[in-house]
């Protein structure tokens, strides 16, 4: 944040006064985020197949027979007729919000929103219906801070009951004050902007389905399903893996488990 304020002062800083113990106070402009939400029954409701729209930003993407399936990132599913690779054909769009993952089991298809999981039947892809959705079994992921700004504006934020589902910027005027010894200090707490069969996935899946057991990571959990009732999944716990966890594969009976500083290997001779 220091390094920050700096580029900002010599950038754009306007001395207003200068005391005689050195500790000057300057104004400049700077970026603050302001959470665009939606109501957890809002999220909920919204789900819904749709016609084709427009991809907006490329997720994962995951591939069912003649099918695939991508992401769009934090909005839902486009589902691609795949039969002449040549001509790919879109055919429907899943509209959930919070969606980044998927998998699909003898046409199942399990995804991921904020925190809840839905489960569609996939058995005729020009008619997907949804069938079930587990409330609350995923942690909530949140948006990260964005790093442009400066400082958040969370008055009408609702922690119990809102989703924050994108961001809005305006720019404000604020007074920062600075010794000649280089500290510097904010007129307001800036704390805000340091926190701030199955198919086949992609090199960044966070699901996995090994035999009746879906495995899912979220941030530094890995959660397990039972799917042997494939319209019904039930959870059967979670477990702490590590920081930043990214990625997830199987191979024969093992779970490799891809984080941003490494790999943690795990046995599920042993499935749930």
């Amino acid at each position: 944040m220091k390094a920050k304020l700096l580029t900002l002062f010599v950038a754009l800083a306007t001395v207003i006064g200068c005391s005689d113990d050195g500790v000057r106070t300057v104004t400049a402009d700077v970026t603050i985020a302001v959470p665009i939400t939606m109501s957890i029954v809002e999220v909920r409701e919204s789900v819904a197949v749709e016609s084709i729209r427009q991809l907006s930003e490329s997720g994962k993407f995951y591939a069912y027979q003649n099918f695939i399936l991508v992401n769009d990132v934090n909005k839902g599913i486009h589902v691609i007729d795949n039969t002449y690779p040549s001509q790919p054909v879109k055919v429907a769009f899943i509209n959930i919000p919070g969606n980044v993952d998927m998998a699909v089991k003898d046409n199942v298809l399990y995804a991921d929103s904020w925190l809840d999981l839905y489960v569609f039947d996939f058995s005729d892809p020009l008619n997907i219906t949804l069938i079930n959705r587990l409330e609350e079994v995923l942690p909530q992921r949140r948006l990260p801070f964005p790093e442009e700004a400066y400082d958040g504006d969370f008055s009408n934020f609702d922690y119990e009951r809102d989703i924050i589902v994108d961001w809005e910027f305006r720019t404000e005027e604020r007074e920062f004050t600075y010794s000649d010894n280089g500290d510097q200090s904010a007129g307001n707490d800036a704390s805000a902007a340091e926190a701030g069969g199955s198919g086949t996935g992609g090199s960044l899946a966070r699901f996995n389905i090994v035999g009746e057991y879906l495995y899912t990571v979220q941030q530094d959990q890995i959660h397990t399903f039972n799917i042997s009732e494939l319209n019904s999944p039930v959870k059967l716990g979670e477990e702490y893996v590590g920081w930043n966890i990214e990625t997830i594969f199987s191979d024969g009976s093992y779970l490799y488990i891809g984080s941003a500083d490494g790999m943690y290997i795990y046995s599920i001779d042993n499935p749930a």
